[in-house]
Formats: C-alpha cells, sequence, structure tokens
C-alpha cells in the first residue's frame, strides 16, 4: 500500500519526503509543554525551535506524527522504538552527567569526532537550531538517553525507520537525510500537512 509525500523544507535545509500516514493508533495529540519537555527547552523559546525544524507552532500542539516527520522519522515505528522515540530528548549537561560527570565541552567534542584512539563513534546529536545558542555559543543540540546507553554499553545503536524507509537515522545531521531528486523546488513546497501560516494576532 502507498501513500501520499509531502515535501516540506526546515530552516536547517533540508528538504524532506513527508508520508502521511493515517490512523495510526500510536500517534497522538501532545501539548506546548509536552513538546517543550521532548525537546528539553523552556516553553518561551519553543515557537523559535519549531520553526527552525519547520513545525508551525500552534497553541494547541500538535501530534507525534509531526514531530517525527520535521526530525526525518517514518511513523511506522516498532512499538519499542516508538517508545525511545517519544522520551525527553537529553541536554549535552544531562549526557554528561548520565556518563559519570565528564564536562559537557567533552560530550560536544565527542560529537564532533575528536575522540580518543579506539573509542567508538559517539551517537550524531539531534539539531534544534542552526543557530548558536546565547550561552553555550553552539547550536541547539539533544541526544537520545537509549543512543547514549547503547553506545556506553557498546551495544549496537538503535535503528529507526526515516521518511526514506531506511533505517538508522539518529539525528538531522544523518547524511541520510538527502533531498529526493525529482523532489518540487522549495518555493513550490507546502507545510507540514500543508498546514497554513499563524494567522496574524494568533497566539502561538
Amino acid at each position: 500500500m502507498s501513500f501520499p509525500r509531502i515535501f516540506f523544507k526546515n530552516n536547517l535545509g533540508w528538504v524532506l519526503p513527508f508520508p502521511y500516514l493515517p490512523n495510526m493508533t500510536q500517534d497522538k495529540h501532545i501539548t506546548r509543554a509536552q513538546i517543550a519537555e521532548h525537546f528539553a527547552v523552556p516553553t518561551r523559546s519553543l515557537s523559535g525551535v519549531l520553526r527552525d525544524i519547520g513545525i508551525v507552532p500552534r497553541a494547541s500542539g500538535t501530534r507525534w506524527s509531526v514531530i517525527f516527520g520535521a526530525l526525518g522519522l517514518a511513523v511506522d515505528q516498532s512499538a519499542e522504538h516508538w517508545d525511545v522515540l517519544t522520551q525527553p530528548l537529553m541536554t549535552a549537561k544531562q549526557v554528561a552527567k548520565l556518563l559519570g560527570g565528564v564536562s559537557t565541552s567533552i560530550i560536544y567534542r565527542w560529537a564532533k569526532g575528536q575522540q580518543p584512539a579506539g573509542m567508538p563513534p559517539f551517537p550524531k546529536p539531534i539539531l534544534l537550531s542552526a543557530h548558536p545558542q546565547p550561552k553555550t555559543k553552539r547550536p541547539g543540540q539533544r541526544w537520545r538517553k537509549a543512543e547514549i546507553l547503547a553506545w556506553d554499553c557498546s551495544k549496537p545503536m538503535p535503528e529507526y525507520r526515516s521518511l526514506t524507509g531506511a533505517v538508522d537515522v539518529p539525528a538531522l545531521s544523518s547524511a541520510s537525510l538527502i533531498s529526493d531528486a525529482n523532489a518540487p523546488s522549495p518555493d513550490q513546497l507546502p507545510g507540514m500537512f500543508a498546514l497554513p501560516a499563524p494567522i496574524e494576532g494568533e497566539p502561538e
């Protein structure tokens, strides 16, 4: 069975095909507070984060399918992976604490591939913003706890279904997130689910 695909471009520069999968029993509505908790950002910063990853901010929140699509993930994940992907993401500070108290600067270096010889590749971060953040001077980055624990225990990294049907999509920075050759130009792209832009004066 085939599903229609909607193309959109987020502010990080990727044109992604989003397969609309109706009647997904695991797909649920989530509030703005739940979205902020998932991305580990203050509620006041949420609108900017959502715009950067290609989601129109709504006062009522959104659905997990929209979050997945913006992160390059298909909705038809296994039940185990669905639980992993809907858990709150971790900041560098939280990752450092989980790994025994290493410094956050080391986490950022490892994420760039600057690791001691023999150390396995560190999980790629999920980029929430293309712009440096005021405190860290780095783009907003988050990690999934399951990937950090797998790396720390030298276990295989979780593999998730991507929008292109492939697996192993840990982050937006993954090289597997590339445009379809026949994708329309950015000027012709509708928004996620072809959502209209917020009306002026509409609460975010």
